[in-house]
């Protein structure tokens, strides 16, 4: 009987002991594959920040040129006003001296 359980264990063991090594591999192999595409997938964001980066800055650039456009405008705006108040100033005061 002795015999007959000293296989029984020892093939139990190697069966056991080689699912444990197969386990072990395949948590190695995953988590190595894990870690590549960690490290892609964190290439892939940072990738992904810096066209962001770039959009805002581009995105600021037109709007402080639309800004100073607009406030270029309103001077414009506001000297030709200015022109045409003197000027119909000036006319009214003409129109009075000529009416005197």
């Amino acid at each position: 009987m002795r015999f007959l359980v000293i296989p029984a264990v020892v093939a139990a063991l190697t069966f056991g002991a080689g699912s444990m090594v197969l386990a072990d591999e395949a948590a190695n192999l995953g988590s190595g594959m894990a870690s590549e595409a960690g490290g892609g997938m964190q290439a892939e964001q940072e990738r992904a920040k810096s066209q962001l980066r770039s959009k805002k800055e581009k995105s600021k650039s037109e709007m402080k040129s639309k800004s100073n456009d607009l406030k270029a405008e309103k001077k414009r705006t506001k000297a030709k006003k200015a022109k045409s108040y003197k000027s119909a100033k000036e006319a009214a005061e003409a129109l009075q001296r000529g009416s005197h």
